[in-house]
């Protein structure tokens, strides 16, 4: 999922978004409008402002 840190709390906003790092580079340039649950409005990040959390490995 991507996340981004929310300019108004600092806090970070996990997104509804799924991708990985390589569409995640390739749309460094965009824009996107997400939903903060934090301040109650949306922002308008750039992709190269969010990330990706590792996945946590699977219990063997």
């Amino acid at each position: 999922m991507l996340k981004y840190k929310c300019s108004r709390s600092g806090r970070v906003v996990t997104t509804s978004i799924e991708t990985d790092t390589v569409t995640l580079l390739e749309m460094r340039n965009m824009k996107l409008s997400v939903w903060c649950p934090h301040c109650w409005t949306s922002h308008q990040i750039k992709a190269s402002d969010a990330f990706l959390e590792p996945m946590a490995q699977a219990a063997e």
